[in-house]
């Protein structure tokens, strides 16, 4: 979320949704979009630096990561797996 305010334009919209044992999150913005070397990799960041690790943790968290992208705006979706009660 806080890319979708600091890139995106100054705002965003956060939708969250369970369904069964998933739990869906929807960040959606109207930004520039997402350069593509953001897009298709996540290096591991640096230790100490601030920012720039949105991306690699959700990767390393969710079952899914989904960017849509463009010059309109950007939505990722993401689908987390809740662990069993």
């Amino acid at each position: 979320m806080a890319n979708a305010v600091f890139h995106g334009g100054g705002r965003g919209v956060i939708t969250v949704e369970r369904r069964d044992d998933r739990l869906m999150i929807r960040i959606a913005d109207r930004g520039p979009g997402i350069p593509r070397r953001h897009r298709t990799q996540s290096p591991r960041p640096r230790p100490g630096r601030i920012g720039s690790a949105g991306l690699w943790l959700a990767r390393q968290v969710c079952e899914r990561v989904e960017i849509t992208t463009g010059p309109g705006g950007t939505t990722v979706l993401l689908t987390y797996v809740m662990p069993s009660p």
